[in-house]
């Protein structure tokens, strides 16, 4: 038997972070005061909330991407010195 999650416990969930998030929370209430029904407000909630995610994952891969630039051009940086020939020993 497989166990399905009920829409209605998703909403619950993000209800509960709404109420959590004290900008958030003063978002859904703003919408709310301007007459949007619960569910409205709510799905309006959830697409700030993936918006909020997804700058965040964006910046992080930013991040990501420029440090890792800079250790290639530091990597480029090292392998294109010159490096003084050793004098040998006569044999």
């Amino acid at each position: 038997m497989q166990l399905v999650r009920q829409p209605h416990a998703q909403r619950h969930d993000t209800g509960l972070a709404a109420r959590r998030d004290t900008t958030m929370r003063a978002h859904h209430r703003q919408l709310r005061a301007r007459g949007k029904l619960g569910k409205v407000a709510l799905i309006a909630y959830m697409r700030k909330l993936l918006t909020i995610v997804n700058a965040r994952r964006r910046d992080e891969l930013r991040v990501a991407r420029g440090l890792s630039m800079a250790i290639r051009t530091r990597l480029a940086q090292d392998s294109c010195r010159v490096k003084p020939h050793r004098e040998t020993a006569p044999a």
